[in-house]
Formats: C-alpha cells, sequence, structure tokens
C-alpha cells in the first residue's frame, strides 16, 4: 500500500510540474492543423475541416523591430544540378511544419522556403525565405537566399542573409474543430478536472462503503462468489431496460416508475456496487501480499486506486497533449467503467440491493432424518494470529464460543433444513491475519413463519488469536459466551431475538471497542466487567435489557446507555465506584437507591461513596426516552 500511495503521490507532483513547462513553451504541437501555407495574404494555417487561418502579427515588434542585413549577399545556385559536388550531402524540398523546433544542419541545403509554427534553426543552405512563429538562429555556417522572419532572429559571425529581416511577434489561431478534450494554452484545465473527478469518486466509494456497510458487503459477497454471474444478469438488464421502460411508461401507473424510481434505483445500484466493487478488488491485492488486517477505508483506497489507474493515465494524456494517450487510456477507462457498473446492477439484482446475501456455499453433507443437513467446517492456520469475524444469523439456534480442539483457529459445526435456509462460510487469509463470514438467510419464506428449529449452530474461536468480532442475530436463541477468548473489538446487532451475551471469564485483552444494538428483543449481559472495555455504547429499542457488571472490574471505564421504549435493568456489584449522568424527562422513569448514590452539588451527577478511590470505577451516562431504567447493587 505504501508503493500505491507514493506513486499517487509523485504523479501529483510531476503532472503540475509538466502542466507548468508546457505553458512556457513555444510547442504548438496537438493542434489539427494538417497542412501551412504561405501566399502574399502571409502565413495560412489548414486545419483538419479545410478551413484557413491566418496567422497575423500580434502589433508588438522585436526590440530591433525591421532591418537590413548588411551582410554582402552571396549569389543563390540557380538550381540543384549547380551545386558543387560534396559542397552539400543533404538536399531537401522546402520544409514547413506545425509545432516543434526545425534545425536545417550544416551539411544540408533546402531548395524552396522554411516556414515552420516554432523555433527556427538555419545550420546549412535555404533558397528561399524563413519564416518562424518563434525565433530564428543563423549559425555562422548558415545562409538564407531570402527574407528572414520570426519573433526575434539571431545572427552568428559570419552568417549570411540575401533579402530582408523582420523580428515581429506572430500570434497563432486556433481551430474551432479539435479532437475531443484537446488542450487549447492552458493544460491545467483537465488536471484540475481530473483531481475533482478522483475526489468526488472517492467521495462517493467511502461513503457507501460506510453509511451502507451491510449493502456493500453483501455485493462483495456476490462478486467474490460468482463475478461472472453477476456481469450476466447486469448484461441482461441493461439489454431488456428500454423494453421495461416502454412497458411501464405506456402504463399510467407505471410512469412514475419508470421517470423516478427506476432511474434512482439504477444510480443507487452503481454507486454501492462501485464502493464494493473497491473493497472486492483490494481483497486480491491483500491476498497477494500478505499484507496485514487494513481499516474498511485503507481497504476502499487501494482498490479505488487501482481501479482509477485507467483515468488517471487519460487526464495525464490531456495535460501533456498526448492524444493517442487520451485515446487508449479513456478506451479502456470507459470499457472498466461498464464492467463494474454491469457487475453492480447484477450484484443488485441477486442480492436485492443488499438486502439479503445470494447463494453461498452450500454442502450436501449428512441427511439426519429427512429434514436436516448436517455441517461442519474447520479452519487451521497456524500463521494466522488476528481474525476480523463478520457472523449473520438470520433464524435458528446459535452458540458461540471459545474453542476447545487445540490448533484450530474457528469451527463451525451445525445442522439445517436446505429447503427453507442456507448458509454462507468462508475464511480468506491475508498473511497473519483472516477474515472470518459466516452468514445464514432463508430459502423465499418469512423468518417470522421459521419456528427456530430449522437450523442449529455452534461457532468457536481460537483463544489465542486477536479476535474483532461484528455479529447480527435476527430471529434467533442465541447464546454469545465471549469468555476467555482475545477479544479487541465487538458490535452487536440484536434484532427480534432472545439472546444472552456472557464474559464469563476475564477478557485476554482491552476491549477497546465494544457497541451493542438492540432492538424488539430480550437481552441479558452478564459478567461485563470480565470485558476489561473501555467504552460501552448501548442503544436499546423496545425490548428487555439487562446489564450485569459483575466480573474482574478493576479498571476505568465509560458507557452510554440508551434506552427508547425499553425496560432496563442494571446490575452494579458493590465496591465498585459509579458515577451516573441521568438525562430523563417526564414520560420516563429512573429507579436508585439513594443509599448507595449521593448527589454531588451543583452537577447534577450521582456517585457512589469512595468513587475516587475506588479501584473500579465505571462512568454511566443514562439518557431515557419513553422507557425506564432500574439500577440495583448486589
Amino acid at each position: 500500500m505504501r508503493r500505491l500511495l507514493l506513486t499517487i503521490l509523485l504523479i501529483g507532483l510531476v503532472v503540475p510540474s509538466v502542466a507548468r513547462d508546457r505553458l512556457k513553451s513555444d510547442d504548438y504541437k496537438g493542434k489539427v492543423y494538417k497542412e501551412i501555407r504561405v501566399d502574399d495574404r502571409g502565413i495560412l494555417l489548414i486545419d483538419t475541416l479545410g478551413n484557413e487561418h491566418e496567422v497575423i502579427e500580434s502589433g508588438e515588434r522585436g526590440s530591433s523591430g525591421e532591418r537590413q542585413s548588411q551582410v554582402t549577399p552571396v549569389p543563390p545556385f540557380p538550381s540543384n544540378a549547380d551545386i558543387p559536388e560534396g559542397f552539400y550531402t543533404d538536399t531537401i524540398i522546402g520544409i514547413s511544419r506545425i509545432g516543434g523546433s526545425v534545425t536545417v544542419d550544416a551539411n544540408e541545403y533546402v531548395d524552396g522556403s522554411v516556414v515552420v509554427v516554432g523555433n527556427a534553426t538555419i545550420k546549412g543552405r535555404v533558397s528561399g525565405s524563413v519564416t518562424a512563429t518563434g525565433r530564428v538562429r543563423i549559425a555562422s555556417t548558415g545562409i538564407v537566399d531570402g527574407n528572414v522572419t520570426g519573433s526575434k532572429v539571431t545572427e552568428e559571425p559570419g552568417a549570411q542573409v540575401v533579402g530582408r529581416i523582420s523580428e515581429q511577434r506572430i500570434s497563432i489561431p486556433f481551430p474551432e474543430n479539435e479532437w475531443p478534450g484537446g488542450l487549447r494554452t492552458n493544460p491545467a484545465e483537465p488536471l484540475t478536472v481530473g483531481l475533482i473527478w478522483l475526489l468526488i469518486h472517492l467521495a462517493i466509494a467511502v461513503g457507501c462503503a460506510h453509511l451502507f456497510e451491510k449493502p456493500t458487503e453483501r455485493l462483495r459477497a456476490v462478486y467474490h462468489q460468482n463475478i461472472f454471474k453477476a456481469l450476466v444478469v447486469g448484461l441482461l438488464f441493461e439489454i431488456m431496460l428500454p423494453v421495461i421502460a416502454v412497458v411501464l411508461i405506456i402504463t399510467i401507473i407505471g410512469i412514475p416508475v419508470a421517470l423516478i424510481a427506476l432511474p434512482l434505483a439504477i444510480v443507487a445500484a452503481g454507486f454501492l456496487g462501485f464502493a464494493a466493487f473497491c473493497l472486492f478488488i483490494s481483497d486480491y491485492v491483500r491476498a497477494k501480499n500478505a499484507t496485514s488486517h487494513e481499516s474498511r477505508f485503507q481497504q476502499i483506497l487501494i482498490g479505488f486506486a487501482i481501479l482509477q489507474v485507467p483515468v488517471i493515465g487519460f487526464f495525464l494524456g490531456l495535460v501533456i497533449d498526448s492524444e493517442a494517450m487520451a485515446i487508449v487510456f479513456g478506451i479502456v477507462s470507459g470499457m472498466l467503467l461498464l464492467i463494474v457498473f454491469t457487475a453492480s446492477l447484477g450484484g443488485a439484482i441477486l442480492t436485492r440491493f443488499g438486502s439479503r446475501y445470494y447463494g453461498g456455499r452450500i454442502e450436501p453433507g449428512v441427511h439426519i432424518g429427512p429434514d436436516l443437513t448436517a455441517v461442519s467446517e474447520k479452519t487451521i492456520a497456524p500463521e494466522v494470529k488476528s481474525v476480523n469475524a463478520r457472523i449473520i444469523m438470520a433464524a435458528g439456534r446459535f452458540r458461540l464460543t471459545k474453542c476447545s480442539t487445540e490448533g484450530v483457529l474457528s469451527a463451525v459445526t451445525g445442522s439445517y433444513n436446505r429447503e427453507l435456509l442456507k448458509y454462507d462460510y468462508g475464511f480468506t487469509p491475508h498473511g497473519d491475519s483472516g477474515d472470518f463470514r459466516f452468514a445464514t438467510d432463508s430459502e423465499g419464506r418469512s423468518l417470522l413463519d421459521l419456528e427456530g428449529r430449522e437450523s442449529n449452530w455452534q461457532i468457536e474461536f481460537n483463544g489465542e488469536v486477536n479476535l474483532q468480532l461484528k455479529t447480527t442475530v435476527g430471529a434467533a436463541k442465541c447464546e454469545i459466551d465471549v469468555g476467555g477468548l482475545t477479544l479487541s473489538r465487538l458490535d452487536l446487532e440484536i434484532g427480534a431475538a432472545d439472546a444472552r451475551v456472557d464474559f464469563s471469564a476475564p477478557n485476554r485483552t482491552n476491549l477497546d471497542n465494544f457497541t451493542v444494538e438492540a432492538g424488539a428483543c430480550k437481552l441479558q449481559m452478564v459478567n461485563i466487567g470480565n470485558s476489561r472495555f473501555r467504552r460501552l455504547q448501548f442503544d436499546g429499542g423496545v425490548g428487555k435489557f439487562v446489564l450485569d457488571f459483575s466480573g474482574q472490574f478493576d479498571y476505568r471505564a465509560e458507557a452510554k446507555v440508551t434506552v427508547g421504549m425499553g425496560a432496563m435493568t442494571l446490575i452494579v456489584p458493590r465496591g465498585l465506584g459509579l458515577q451516573l449522568r441521568a438525562d430523563e424527562n417526564w414520560l420516563s422513569s429512573l429507579d436508585f437507591s439513594k443509599e448507595h448514590l449521593v448527589a454531588v452539588a451543583g452537577s447534577g451527577v450521582y456517585e457512589t461513596e469512595g468513587f475516587d478511590a475506588a479501584s473500579g470505577q465505571l462512568i454511566l451516562t443514562l439518557e431515557i426516552g419513553l422507557g425506564s431504567a432500574n439500577i440495583e447493587f448486589k
């Protein structure tokens, strides 16, 4: 990743300097003139459409203005045949060039005029006039049998000019038609547009990946499972889209869908799919380089940088005025954008815009009775020291605990009804870290219709491996016992579930991130003191919640507990120093013993006696809506 970011930094440093140098140069390369002429009207430039553009004086003259050469005239050669043998080894029939510089070497004879939109250097002989929009230098060996015109004319000692020398600044008209994206006089314009393009798309990718984490993860899973199928489904949708739009428009009720809902859905699918594709690309980079676990933002940045390489090449071609480079990279970036967009549409359709997981690996297993299939998965990876685990349990029964088998990193066992449910499991190593995922979903039935006996799962993790765990539980009955694990992060989302979370043994490390989101559920969390958390964020909805802070609580921690319409019971062990800040209203209810908590004068804060001297201290903030909270000391 360091090399990738360094490359982007170098491009950012080099491109502005290239643009700055081009602004100072007299190089007219890249303009779409195809012919240059000189007649009684002056210099004429002919563009690709046959239009004539006159090169005119700008009204400014050089330092010496118009002057007559004082050098003794040298009679011109009457024809090529009269040139002495060996005097000039190369003969050129006139020179006309648009852009760059022209040099007539000492051994060259030009039978005709030299006309250049740029600079000219004459070291040999020219049997005609020399006209340049830039500087003209006549070397000591140079001979010109005609007039010399340039923005500045320099004659070295010994140079011979037969004719008039004119110094004048000439303005070059731009043709009205240029190749798409071509530069005019300011190459910084495409550079600015390119940077804005990259920043906007980076903001979209980062915003979608963080604000819509679940949908992007499901799209990411589709890409890993079957990227080809996502492309095929997306391509079929693009082919059928005109037909679908026409069918909707010809029905009055379908007009709002065709004109509003359908375009918005396509844009949403494109944004989500682009963010998921960045994550998908970063997975391969991390697997190949065996790098350690990166944050979600770093993953997005890696995938985004790789996907934008053709775009950077396109804008770089505009900046350096390379038509071929811009066209090639423009075609590549357009094709890549089409592939990503097509895969995004297919993934959105397969996952219902990220609202559900698609497919998954279903093992035949062993049938238990007529309905259930047994599953057993184990991961052995002794080099892995850190695991980022993502678990989604839609329905059934679920238990998470410490692994009892030595040498096993993780284990999944259980049984499920294949006609009603499906599951997705995988482990991806990245050097000394790895990503664990497990998810269940229904086969087209409402989760509320399942009785819970259709699946029964147990997931185990090695206690010595640093674990970052994110678990989502739907309509399930679950028991999560994380006692004895090395848990550095725990994120819980509990829906319509009956759940119990137990820190039955002290955590082997500090729990730096601890968040809980509970909906209409029954949730009991016990022995929280063993978790060694630093800050707890608990958001409760309309359920019944119990938070028991018992355990080995010999440290200082903060907890913010929010209760909507639910009932909260907080159990505080005697001897633990508690400081309470409560935010309640006349619709809420807060009950605690005034014997154990006393008010701190003038602060609206309650504390237990001897709070500052206690070995364990809990700073608790309570926010109660329409619910109730009860603090018990045991």
